[in-house]
């Protein structure tokens, strides 16, 4: 990305395994931050606030794109409580499978709300297409002049994301019709760091002033992330610990709120809702959603969620008998506290269990200061279980912590080397052929070429694991080219100190296609080979040294 252009407006989309949106602002006011304030629902959920829409995509019935967000909920359901919705394709929190998948490729598919697969590459580069055309109307409204190469572009991301769901992130967003040049990924944690310690941003921007080092959970719909940051002088920070985190988001509380409902009103009522009335099962869920984040809802003795009256219909024909969690009078839905509580508490545990043990590292066991941004943040069960389970902590919670993400990603691209370091999760190298070292290289691995010794499969570090590395940091290294496409095998494994990449814990995660030139002989050619591994992504440069022309190099880590 070509940090040095510049640009009319910095645009930020926030990606969310449950809802999404965008954010932008002007290069001559950067701090004004603008988020689009029109995403509307179809039903009663409009009482849910909310400066996002859901992540869903719509195909219709010959496979092309109808809709996403609200509307594409809410047009799904009028057809299907029709009939005729046959054809016709529904695509909900499909994110999380870039967290998930193991094997991540560019075949991998996703499953729509019937349960039949599609290409999940197309299905993001849909969801991408139609945030970036609604923005791009925005600015047609506002500034008709403005062109669309006027645009820097970030995409946000879980910091503890592996690099082949970055790279899959890019692709579809390229595959959107984004530039991938005016693109760059940017690590959520850091860039909420970013928004709420850079402004003057309430009680949290007063809080942060004080300690020069915290720990930022990001806790959305999905994962939860935990970085270590470090305030530096002129607001610039650095991450002092490797990312962590884990499945812990506000999904979960989701699922397990259907389950109970299940077993009230009768297994297969929910499903049955779901066939014959999913609008109605849509504005369950939202109901949900709001209930889920307000004071009340953990400090009642009794919660109460209104059903729709087609719920209700299919719970008496199904004969579901009410028990101490499930009182109902009318439409309402009673539920103890008790069982309010053990639907938040696995991931909450999870995730405070992760901190304590966290906070045992030596570059960790000294903060104290806790910011908590992101959907789920906004719970209060979930801030209040962190004050009394983490004795000594200061909790700040940013004013609406469910945009601090999307806020600072739009501040990280007007200046992406606001974050001045980053550390290490993996050691990266590559695989060579070096010359035999009877004192360090074993007689299995050595071989005879060309009247000289040589060990093979040797893991050749560049950068180790835990090992803090500045934005510019490059590595280089300089290669001979022995044939007209040369290949280089990158190698990770979370050892500081690998010897061979056939070691147990070695992954090969890409492979470098290097191209030589065909104006002088391959034994005159001579590559030189930058790897930059403080960006969020990792960026490849090679120059031929005989022609001194570069090339940037994609490291394909997707299968």
């Amino acid at each position: 990305m070509p940090r040095s252009k510049s640009f009319l407006v910095v645009a930020a989309f926030d990606f969310g395994t449950t809802y999404s949106g965008y954010a932008y602002s002007y290069t001559d006011d950067k701090t004004q931050v603008c988020t689009n304030q029109n995403w509307y629902s179809g039903g009663a959920s409009s009482k849910l606030v909310s400066l996002k829409t859901p992540t869903s995509v719509l195909l219709g019935d010959k496979g092309q794109f109808h809709s996403f967000g609200f509307e594409a909920e809410d047009h799904f359901a009028m057809l299907a409580e029709d009939q005729l919705h046959t054809g016709w394709r529904l695509f909900r929190r499909f994110k999380m499978m870039l967290h998930t998948t193991k094997a991540l490729a560019r075949h991998t598919t996703v499953e729509d709300i019937e349960g039949k697969s599609y290409p999940a590459m197309d299905i993001f580069a849909l969801a991408i297409k139609y945030l970036h055309g609604h923005l791009l109307d925005t600015f047609q409204q506002r500034i008709p002049d403005m062109t669309e190469t006027d645009i820097r572009y970030i995409i946000t991301v879980p910091a503890i994301w592996d690099i082949g769901a970055k790279q899959f992130m890019r692709e579809a967003a390229v595959k959107a019709g984004i530039d991938g040049e005016r693109l760059e990924m940017a690590y959520e944690s850091e860039v909420a760091t970013i928004w709420c310690s850079g402004l003057n941003y309430g009680n949290a921007s007063k809080a942060m002033e004080r300690p020069s080092k915290y720990m930022v959970i990001d806790l959305g719909g999905g994962t939860a992330d935990v970085s270590i940051i470090q305030k530096l002088p002129d607001n610039h920070v650095k991450v002092v610990h490797k990312a962590s985190g884990g499945a812990w988001g506000g999904i979960y509380v989701d699922q397990k709120f259907l389950i109970f409902l299940d077993s009230v009103l009768g297994k297969g009522s929910l499903e049955e809702l779901r066939t014959f009335h999913m609008q109605d099962y849509f504005e369950l869920i939202r109901e949900f959603e709001h209930k889920k984040r307000s004071n009340t809802f953990h400090t009642s003795k009794v919660c109460i969620i209104r059903l729709p009256f087609s719920l209700m219909e299919i719970a008496r024909k199904r004969n579901a008998a009410s028990g101490d969690s499930g009182n109902r009078e009318s439409d309402k839905l009673r539920i103890n506290q008790s069982d309010v509580k053990t639907w938040f508490s696995e991931p909450v545990s999870s995730l405070i269990d992760h901190i304590k043990d966290f906070r045992k590292f030596d570059t960790v066991n000294d903060v104290n200061t806790v910011l908590l941004v992101g959907g789920f943040a906004e719970s209060t069960y979930v801030q209040e279980r962190l004050r009394n389970e983490l004795p000594g902590i200061t909790l700040i919670v940013p004013e609406d912590a469910g945009l601090a993400v999307l806020k600072g990603a739009v501040l990280f691209g007007h200046n992406p080397s606001i974050v001045a370091s980053r550390v290490m999760s993996h050691t990266y190298g590559v695989s060579a052929n070096d010359p035999n070292d009877e004192n360090k290289h074993k007689p299995e691995v050595t071989f005879f070429y060309e009247n000289k010794w040589y060990a093979r499969n040797c893991f050749n570090i560049f950068v180790k694991a835990n090992e803090e590395i500045s934005v510019d940091h490059e590595i280089v290294r300089s290669f001979k080219v022995h044939s007209k496409h040369s290949r280089c095998q990158v190698y990770r494994t979370m050892s500081d100190k690998p010897e061979y990449t056939t070691e147990p814990g070695c992954e090969l995660i890409g492979i470098l296609e290097i191209n030589s030139t065909d104006s002088v002989t391959l034994t005159d050619q001579s590559i030189e080979v930058h790897f930059m591994f403080g960006h969020t992504e990792l960026l490849i440069e090679v120059t031929n040294l005989h022609t001194g022309k570069k090339q940037t190099l994609l490291l394909d880590c997707l299968k």
